[in-house]
Protein backbone atom coordinates (compact mmCIF):
# COMPACT_ATOMS: atom_id res chain seq x y z
CA UNK A 1 0.00 0.00 0.00
CA UNK A 2 1.36 3.27 -1.09
CA UNK A 3 0.82 6.66 1.25
CA UNK A 4 -0.27 9.94 0.08
CA UNK A 5 1.40 12.91 2.75
CA UNK A 6 -1.84 15.20 3.57
CA UNK A 7 -1.33 18.52 5.19
CA UNK A 8 1.80 18.38 7.04
CA UNK A 9 1.60 15.18 9.48
CA UNK A 10 -1.88 12.96 8.62
CA UNK A 11 -0.91 10.01 6.07
CA UNK A 12 -3.83 8.39 4.30
CA UNK A 13 -4.40 5.03 2.04
CA UNK A 14 -3.72 6.87 -1.82
CA UNK A 15 -7.02 5.82 -3.11
CA UNK A 16 -7.75 8.50 -6.06
CA UNK A 17 -10.60 9.86 -3.65
CA UNK A 18 -7.64 10.45 -1.36
CA UNK A 19 -5.11 12.48 -3.25
CA UNK A 20 -8.10 14.53 -4.38
CA UNK A 21 -8.94 15.16 -1.17
CA UNK A 22 -5.88 16.10 0.46
CA UNK A 23 -4.91 18.70 -2.74
CA UNK A 24 -8.08 20.43 -2.12
CA UNK A 25 -7.15 21.08 1.68
CA UNK A 26 -4.03 22.89 0.66
CA UNK A 27 -4.68 26.16 1.51
CA UNK A 28 -2.18 28.84 -0.02
CA UNK A 29 -2.24 32.95 0.60
CA UNK A 30 -2.46 34.70 -2.96
CA UNK A 31 -0.89 37.87 -1.86
CA UNK A 32 -1.70 41.14 -4.39
CA UNK A 33 1.34 43.04 -5.45
CA UNK A 34 -0.15 45.25 -8.34
CA UNK A 35 1.21 48.71 -8.69
CA UNK A 36 -1.37 50.27 -6.09
CA UNK A 37 -0.01 48.41 -3.21
CA UNK A 38 2.58 51.02 -2.77
CA UNK A 39 -0.22 53.40 -1.87
CA UNK A 40 -0.09 55.25 1.60
CA UNK A 41 -2.85 53.82 4.41
CA UNK A 42 -4.09 56.52 6.66
CA UNK A 43 -1.13 56.12 8.60
CA UNK A 44 1.74 56.80 6.29
CA UNK A 45 2.65 53.89 5.59
CA UNK A 46 2.89 51.50 2.58
CA UNK A 47 0.43 49.12 1.86
CA UNK A 48 3.00 46.82 0.69
CA UNK A 49 5.06 47.33 3.76
CA UNK A 50 2.28 46.33 6.07
CA UNK A 51 1.61 43.22 3.94
CA UNK A 52 5.16 42.06 4.62
CA UNK A 53 4.70 42.53 8.31
CA UNK A 54 1.30 41.06 8.13
CA UNK A 55 3.05 37.64 6.14
CA UNK A 56 5.78 37.90 8.10
CA UNK A 57 4.09 36.41 11.44
CA UNK A 58 2.02 34.40 9.82
CA UNK A 59 2.94 30.34 10.64
CA UNK A 60 6.45 28.91 9.41
CA UNK A 61 5.40 26.27 6.26
CA UNK A 62 2.38 28.74 5.01
CA UNK A 63 2.58 28.68 0.90
CA UNK A 64 1.70 32.13 -0.34
CA UNK A 65 1.86 33.43 -3.91
CA UNK A 66 2.30 37.29 -5.04
CA UNK A 67 0.14 38.01 -8.20
CA UNK A 68 0.15 41.07 -10.68
CA UNK A 69 0.47 40.96 -14.08
CA UNK A 70 2.09 37.47 -13.35
CA UNK A 71 1.98 35.04 -10.29
CA UNK A 72 4.78 33.48 -8.23
CA UNK A 73 5.34 31.41 -5.40
CA UNK A 74 6.91 33.89 -2.98
CA UNK A 75 9.12 32.84 0.52
CA UNK A 76 6.82 34.47 3.08
CA UNK A 77 10.41 36.61 4.18
CA UNK A 78 10.32 38.28 0.34
CA UNK A 79 7.11 39.57 -0.77
CA UNK A 80 8.32 41.38 -4.06
CA UNK A 81 8.26 44.91 -4.57
CA UNK A 82 4.59 46.21 -6.14
CA UNK A 83 4.26 46.70 -9.88
CA UNK A 84 1.88 46.01 -12.80
CA UNK A 85 -2.13 45.42 -12.80
CA UNK A 86 -4.15 43.16 -10.53
CA UNK A 87 -4.39 39.71 -13.06
CA UNK A 88 -6.23 37.54 -10.21
CA UNK A 89 -7.62 35.35 -13.36
CA UNK A 90 -4.32 34.00 -13.96
CA UNK A 91 -3.46 33.81 -10.24
CA UNK A 92 -6.51 32.00 -9.47
CA UNK A 93 -5.97 29.65 -12.61
CA UNK A 94 -2.19 28.85 -10.92
CA UNK A 95 -3.99 27.65 -7.47
CA UNK A 96 -5.53 24.92 -9.53
CA UNK A 97 -2.66 24.18 -11.26
CA UNK A 98 -0.83 23.54 -8.26
CA UNK A 99 -3.37 21.93 -6.36
CA UNK A 100 -4.75 24.18 -4.18
CA UNK A 101 -8.34 24.26 -2.86
CA UNK A 102 -8.22 26.75 -0.43
CA UNK A 103 -7.30 30.86 -1.14
CA UNK A 104 -6.93 33.78 1.24
CA UNK A 105 -6.60 36.58 -1.29
CA UNK A 106 -5.66 40.00 0.44
CA UNK A 107 -5.82 42.26 -2.20
CA UNK A 108 -6.74 46.52 -2.23
CA UNK A 109 -8.57 46.54 -5.48
CA UNK A 110 -10.73 44.90 -7.69
CA UNK A 111 -9.04 42.54 -10.80
CA UNK A 112 -8.60 43.85 -14.10
CA UNK A 113 -10.91 41.13 -15.38
CA UNK A 114 -13.60 40.70 -12.64
CA UNK A 115 -16.34 38.17 -14.82
CA UNK A 116 -12.78 36.09 -15.58
CA UNK A 117 -11.74 36.40 -12.24
CA UNK A 118 -15.47 34.40 -10.88
CA UNK A 119 -15.18 32.23 -13.50
CA UNK A 120 -11.60 30.93 -12.96
CA UNK A 121 -12.64 30.80 -9.00
CA UNK A 122 -15.13 28.30 -9.63
CA UNK A 123 -14.11 24.69 -7.38
CA UNK A 124 -11.86 26.76 -5.33
CA UNK A 125 -12.85 28.35 -1.53
CA UNK A 126 -11.58 31.88 -1.65
CA UNK A 127 -12.02 34.55 1.83
CA UNK A 128 -11.51 37.62 0.35
CA UNK A 129 -9.45 40.24 2.27
CA UNK A 130 -9.97 43.44 1.36
CA UNK A 131 -7.38 45.63 2.34
CA UNK A 132 -7.85 48.96 0.28
CA UNK A 133 -9.78 51.99 0.73
CA UNK A 134 -13.80 51.55 1.76
CA UNK A 135 -15.90 50.95 0.77
CA UNK A 136 -15.43 46.99 -0.22
CA UNK A 137 -15.80 46.49 -4.15
CA UNK A 138 -19.08 44.66 -4.94
CA UNK A 139 -16.64 41.73 -6.71
CA UNK A 140 -15.49 41.09 -3.13
CA UNK A 141 -18.69 40.14 -1.92
CA UNK A 142 -19.44 38.19 -4.84
CA UNK A 143 -16.35 36.54 -4.69
CA UNK A 144 -16.87 35.52 -1.74
CA UNK A 145 -20.40 34.03 -1.87
CA UNK A 146 -19.26 32.37 -5.13
CA UNK A 147 -16.50 30.30 -3.87
CA UNK A 148 -18.63 29.55 -0.65
CA UNK A 149 -16.21 31.70 1.10
CA UNK A 150 -15.94 35.04 3.14
CA UNK A 151 -15.02 38.41 2.63
CA UNK A 152 -14.83 41.57 4.66
CA UNK A 153 -13.18 45.07 4.57
CA UNK A 154 -9.57 45.04 7.00
CA UNK A 155 -7.03 47.38 8.10
CA UNK A 156 -3.61 46.05 7.10
CA UNK A 157 -2.50 47.66 10.38
CA UNK A 158 -5.00 46.28 12.62
CA UNK A 159 -4.31 43.27 14.31
CA UNK A 160 -7.59 42.03 13.62
CA UNK A 161 -6.47 40.87 9.88
CA UNK A 162 -3.18 38.89 11.46
CA UNK A 163 -5.95 36.94 13.63
CA UNK A 164 -7.99 36.32 10.62
CA UNK A 165 -5.43 34.92 8.72
CA UNK A 166 -4.11 32.62 11.37
CA UNK A 167 -7.77 31.76 12.02
CA UNK A 168 -8.61 30.38 8.62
Amino acid sequence: MSLVKKEESQVVGSTLRDVLSARKRRTALLLDISGSMSARTRNGKARIDLLRRLVAQVPAGTQAFAFNSSVQEAPLNAIPDPSGGTRLPEALKEMHLRGIGRVVLITDGEPNWPAEALQQAQGLHVDALYVGDPPMPDFMQKLGAKTGGTAGLYDLADKQLLDTVRGL
